[in-house]
């Protein structure tokens, strides 16, 4: 199977748009994802004289291992939901292969909230130090990275539905840790208005 990361934003747009099972929306999710660290890499770069040495280089390390895990999360989902797809439609697939399918394809939008998370945390070490001009940029981020985290909680849910699944059971993150995080979402983004 041709990696979906290795054709063009022109051919991934098309095929998005296409009457095929994927790329679908969390393959889309996953592209949103590396945008948004991506366009905070380029604030981080851009303001590195602001940064200690040591932190900003371990910044821009954990924002390129960030952005390599979501990017294989592109080609990740479209094989695990093509899997899914095609044991659903096969009459001969027996119940465990298909939990087991519904588990992977949940999977992916997991590690997708949990990229989101440790790239948050990442803002939240750059606040007051990412220069002025890249405010906005990264307010972007932040909006990109919020999508991710919604859309990807709701792909999660969707998949576990199938197979009675919690989600604190599935994911180890309770109501209250996701409560949390949409709070970091919004105060980091006051932060950055104000700067």
């Amino acid at each position: 199977m041709d990696r979906v990361i290795d054709g063009s934003l022109k051919e991934y747009l098309a095929g998005l748009g296409e009457k095929i099972p994927a790329p679908g929306g969390g393959s889309a999710t996953a592209a949103v994802l590396c945008c948004g660290i991506s366009l905070h890499k380029k604030c981080l770069l851009y303001s590195s004289s602001n940064f200690e040495k040591e932190s900003f280089k371990n910044i821009k390390l954990s924002l390129d291992q960030a952005i390599e895990k979501a990017l294989a999360l592109i080609d990740r989902d479209r094989e695990v939901y093509l899997k899914l797809n095609d044991l659903i439609k096969d009459r001969s697939a027996n119940k465990d292969e298909i939990q087991e399918a519904y588990r992977d394809a949940a999977s992916v939008p997991l590690e997708m909230i949990r990229i989101v998370i440790t790239v948050l945390d990442l803002i939240n070490r750059s606040i007051g130090k990412i220069k002025m001009i890249f405010v906005s940029d990264i307010m972007a981020a932040m909006s990109f990275l919020e999508a991710v985290f919604d859309s990807a909680l709701i792909f999660v849910e969707i998949n576990l539905k199938s197979i009675d699944v919690s989600f604190k059971e599935f994911s180890g993150f309770d109501e209250e840790e996701i409560k949390k995080l949409r709070e970091d979402f919004k105060r980091i983004g006051i932060e950055l208005e104000n700067e």
